[in-house]
Parts: structure tokens; sequence; C-alpha cells
């Protein structure tokens, strides 16, 4: 028969106690927000660096040349005889 100490809190004491489960849980906790905070601030350091990269590149794309830069003239194609 079991006297009723066995079923005391102080007696189920494995190698976690109550204390020390909730610590090791709010450890965990802390850094999986740690390590969302630096993913979500990479991505946001990419997206601008990206952003900025493009946008330069349309700047570069959109150029309007200078007057006092030479402009290549359009080849004219000479136009086709034909005898029908």
């Amino acid at each position: 028969m079991t006297s009723s100490a066995d079923h005391s809190p102080a007696s189920r004491q494995g190698s976690w106690s109550s204390k020390g489960f909730w610590i090791s849980i709010a450890r965990i906790v802390l850094l999986e927000v740690a390590l969302l905070i630096a993913l979500a601030g990479a991505a946001i350091v990419y997206i601008d660096w990206s952003s900025k990269a493009a946008f330069a590149e349309f700047l570069a794309a959109t150029k309007v040349p200078s007057p006092g830069s030479p402009v290549q003239a359009v080849k004219s194609r000479a136009t086709c005889d034909r005898s029908t």
C-alpha cells in the first residue's frame, strides 16, 4: 500500500523540477524570439539593398544622353525594288 507521502510533489522530483522546467521553456522562447528578430532584420536589410540596386539599374537604363555626347544614327534599310 502506498502512503500519501508518495503522491506529494516533493516525492516526484525527477531530473526536472517545476522551476527548472519553466526556466528552460523561457530560455527557448527567448532564443526563438531573438532568432526571429535577427532573421527579420536580415530580410529587411536584403530587401533594402536589392531595391536600391534595382533603382540604380533603372536610373542607368533610363538616363538621357547629354547634349554633348555623340548619338548614333539609326541605320536605315534600303528599299527593296521588286518587279512584279
